[in-house]
């Protein structure tokens, strides 16, 4: 549950305030969250008809990418993410040498968990699986935003990677190695896609939360579906496997996204959440917590 709203979180950075924010997470995920949980349970509806998804690519990486969508919208963009036009303005990462540690920190967290999740199967053939959708989504990333806007861009490689551990962990130990790839690249194809489909929409998502989670959550789900070594509709499985796989996604993200809807707009109406543009300007990190996070931080002027 508590990576579930660390996803959230990310989608709406450095414009909502940090106590009607906790509060908004702690009714989203106390009540929300454990439903649809549930259901991943033993006696859960989605259990009996077969789900697969070992590691939480449906019930931890999903449902936060349908909650982070509806937030990214409700909440609105930070102040100077996108012109008057409706053109976007790219807001830098701090530091991205960070980012990208961050990024590797997360392998050896995931596999330490792929092995608690799946104790029956080789640790070498788990993290064969991982390791191959990360380094397939992660190039994936790099050369399509290479081929699409010019230039190599690390924030979406560092997403990319992220991407593809999300994507194969819906059926981490039923993929062979080429299922594995394949999830790699739609993973990483995503999040490029995701990314630019949100400028569009006009949509901040600080983190790429939702492309990273969300869509690459969905498609291991629906990869599952296709590639199982067994019932995969592609290798001869049939397509009951593919239609559970469907119908659990879809009711997850219509529950989620609802949930966070129904969390969200009390304290978007009377409880403060969003900052103000002076605030953000100030920087939450004075406002709210009396701290400045960045000692050189310089201003820009937006149009």
């Amino acid at each position: 549950m508590t990576l579930t709203g660390s996803i959230v979180v990310g989608s709406v950075a450095e414009r909502v305030r940090f106590g009607p924010a906790l509060l908004v997470l702690a009714l989203w995920v106390g009540v929300g969250v454990p439903v649809l949980h549930h259901w991943f349970t033993p006696s859960g509806w989605a259990t009996r008809l077969g789900v697969s998804d070992p590691l939480g690519g449906i019930r931890i990486h999903f449902v936060g990418g349908a909650a982070a969508a509806v937030a990214t919208w409700r909440v609105g963009p930070r102040y100077g993410r996108f012109t008057r036009e409706g053109l976007p303005n790219a807001l830098p990462a701090h530091n991205l040498p960070v980012s990208y540690l961050g990024a590797l920190l997360f392998v050896p967290g995931w596999a330490g968990w792929a092995q608690i999740q799946r104790p029956e199967l080789p640790a070498s053939e788990l993290l064969e699986q991982g390791l191959l959708a990360l380094a397939a989504a992660g190039m994936t990333a790099t050369f399509y935003a290479w081929f699409r806007f010019g230039k190599p861009d690390i924030p979406l490689t560092i997403n990319g990677l992220i991407a593809g551990l999300v994507g194969v962990s819906c059926g981490l130990g039923h993929f062979s190695s080429l299922a594995a790839l394949l999830v790699g690249i739609g993973s990483g194809v995503l999040v490029v896609l995701g990314t630019v489909w949100l400028d569009r929409l006009r949509l901040d998502d600080p983190g790429g939360v939702v492309p990273m989670h969300g869509l690459a959550g969905l498609w291991g789900a629906l990869a599952v579906g296709l590639l199982h070594r067994e019932e995969g509709l592609l290798l001869g499985g049939g397509p009951r496997l593919l239609l559970v796989q469907a119908l659990i996604s879809a009711a997850i993200g219509v529950l989620s996204a609802g949930m966070a809807l129904l969390s969200l707009v009390p304290f978007l109406r009377w409880g403060r959440l969003r900052a103000t543009e002076e605030e953000q300007i100030t920087g939450l990190d004075a406002v709210e917590h009396g701290n400045d996070a960045y000692a050189d931080f310089q201003r820009v002027e937006f149009k």
